[in-house]
């Protein structure tokens, strides 16, 4: 049945979809072959304290009132029927992976969807894929690459789910391409009543459409979500590593040199499927010293990863390279942790030492490959065993003044760093990049932009990432952010990190797009009582009448939250690192062997 919204709404309980197990994507009649027991403390748990939730980054710790580990649309249902009879509200977690208070507040009820981690149908003929929650975009690569249909942009992470993504209208790079949110086509979700509701571009209507597909959880607990696929071509990838003063200004330059410059980088952007740029500090320090130089940001390298759709053969997509590629990257993620951890955020002068030869490793990346769309985009895997922080701000480019803009950003940020080292202090200890995308119909998407000017609008997604813990962070990324967030159309990405004025100035910033999505979650009838909006969200969201008192003094003690996937992947690489990792150590004793023989 549906409703004047044109949300259809599911029998309770009572769905029996046809599962495909997300290694070998063929339907079949069993269960999802990556399940595995639950982990979670319920309320019913004896431990002497509470269980203690963190986020990935253990920026947001919270001691929720109950832990429940979902395993079919039933429980969701049950989970949040019981929660509103006891006046708690609701938050869905899967991967945890957002440095932005998103996450249940103390003494509510935290709902884990890792384990819905099923592809429910596949359509050849629609080109549209239907995943649960918890299927993280690792998890949809095989039936891509089997069947030749893909999603066109995504985020390079691979162990984040879709739910979570499309909730906070997450992006990759392309152009012509949005967010994720955009590829979306349906999703059910569990309302306030603990009702199955099915939002769809084909039944709802328009201000509905724009406001579900990035709603931050505040209409209620997704279960699964329908994404459009396309025709798949293979993309040529271009590392290019070139002068950071080629593309933005430097403090000699003239008017003259400061308009080719921009007009030379908006030339590569334009006529690339998709762009990546990225500055690690420091990459070319010792490089300028020997030369009898100091050091200033434009004598560093940037490394911009261009995207050219192409029908060339792919080049580089061997199961046993992709393998013993991830596994070199899993050592070299968690070695890097390891070093900024316990060496360079204790010793932040040794940064300019670390990136001025880490930086090379990069560069032994292959100049051009052509590789299938998936691992094109996923090029990095276990980035998330490196523990880091990170902001980012969406600002529209839509004329010369605009994409000045962007590179007067970008100059500020290296200046700042330069500024800091000169004080002895480098609070910048990873990377600044950018990624430009078209800009997004959901209405609370940082790209958004109206259907009359989407055609002709395009944003740059720029970004900021420490390593966690790293000396001076937060004073750093509040100075930066007090300079971004003036430029006329930012917004902070939701899923990052919020300056310490929290979300002050975010409902501004949003402005008409935010109250027309406000309008549709009232006309919706989604949550009356506000059940899924915590204390951070009313605040962001500008809904006073969401907030609530919390409890005093909660206790942090109780035993670690882990959700339900975690366990079972961790076995699983600790396995795979074990295996790879003699296989990579035995290479390197060969290596070792031949040059002592060679002597």
């Amino acid at each position: 049945m549906a409703n004047d919204a044109g949300i259809a709404a599911l029998p309770n309980g009572s769905d029996h979809p046809v599962v495909i197990d997300t290694a070998n994507p063929f339907p079949h009649s069993a269960s999802s072959s990556h399940s595995s027991p639950g982990t979670i403390p319920s309320s019913s748990s004896t431990a002497a304290s509470p269980p203690t939730f963190s986020n990935w980054s253990g920026t947001c710790t919270r001691t929720p009132g109950r832990v429940v580990p979902a395993t079919c649309l039933a429980d969701i249902q049950a989970a949040v029927r019981d929660a509103r009879k006891a006046g708690q509200r609701v938050r869905a977690v899967a991967r945890a992976h957002s440095w932005s208070d998103v996450f249940v507040d103390d003494g509510d009820v935290l709902i884990d969807v890792s384990r819905l981690n099923s592809i429910t149908n596949f359509d050849a003929d629609a080109r549209t894929v239907t995943v649960q929650a918890g299927v993280t975009t690792a998890d949809l690569i095989p039936l891509q690459l089997q069947t030749g249909l893909s999603l066109p942009s995504n985020v390079i992470l691979d162990t984040v789910t879709y739910a979570g993504i499309v909730n906070a209208a997450c992006h990759g790079t392309g152009w012509e391409e949005g967010t994720i949110s955009d590829y979306v086509t349906a999703m059910t979700i569990v309302d306030a009543d603990g009702a199955a509701r099915v939002f769809s571009e084909d039944t709802a209507d328009a201000e509905t459409w724009a406001a579900v597909r990035c709603n931050l959880g505040t209409w209620g607990v997704i279960y699964d979500i329908t994404l459009r696929l396309r025709a798949m071509a293979n993309m040529a990838v271009e590392n290019h590593f070139r002068h950071q003063g080629e593309y933005f200004p430097t403090p000699t330059d003239d008017e003259v040199a400061r308009e080719k410059k921009l007009a030379r980088l908006r030339h590569v952007v334009e006529r690339s499927t998709g762009v990546e740029l990225f500055w690690m500090p420091f990459n070319r320090y010792y490089h300028t010293l020997s030369a009898g130089r100091a050091w200033t940001p434009a004598d560093d390298d940037l490394w911009l990863r261009v995207f050219q759709e192409t029908n060339e053969p792919v080049t580089h997509g061997a199961p046993a390279v992709r393998a013993a590629l991830t596994a070199m990257q899993a050592w070299q993620m968690r070695l890097s942790d390891w070093i900024h951890r316990t060496i360079l955020s204790h010793h932040p002068l040794l940064v300019p030492a670390f990136y001025s030869l880490g930086f090379h490793t990069i560069k032994l990346f292959p100049q051009r490959m052509v590789e299938r769309v998936p691992h094109a985009i996923h090029y990095q895997a276990h980035i998330d065993s490196f523990k880091v922080v990170s902001f980012e701000v969406a600002v529209p480019l839509t004329d010369e003044a605009s994409w000045a803009a962007f590179s007067a950003m970008w100059t500020n940020v290296t200046q700042q760093v330069s500024a800091e080292h000169a004080a002895g202090r480098c609070p910048l200890t990873l990377a600044m990049e950018a990624r430009f995308v078209r800009s997004s119909g959901a209405l609370l998407a940082p790209c958004y932009a109206s259907e009359a000017k989407r055609r002709d609008t395009h944003h740059v997604y720029v970004e900021i990432l420490s390593a966690a813990g790293a000396p001076g962070w937060a004073a750093f990324r509040d100075a930066i952010a007090a300079q971004w967030l003036a430029v006329p159309g930012a917004r902070i990405h939701w899923s990052k990190q919020f300056p310490a004025v929290g979300t002050a100035g975010v409902a501004t910033a949003h402005g008409e797009a935010l109250q027309r999505f406000k309008a549709a979650r009232a006309a919706a009838g989604v949550d009356a009582p506000n059940m899924f909006v915590n204390n951070w969200l009313a605040g962001a969201l500008d809904i006073p009448d969401a907030v609530r008192p919390l409890p005093a003094n909660a206790d942090r003690s109780g035993p670690p939250v882990m959700v339900a996937r975690e366990v079972a992947e961790a076995a699983r690489l600790s396995a795979d690192r074990r295996r790879w990792g003699g296989r990579l150590l035995m290479a390197m004793l060969v290596m070792l062997l031949a040059h002592i023989l060679r002597r």
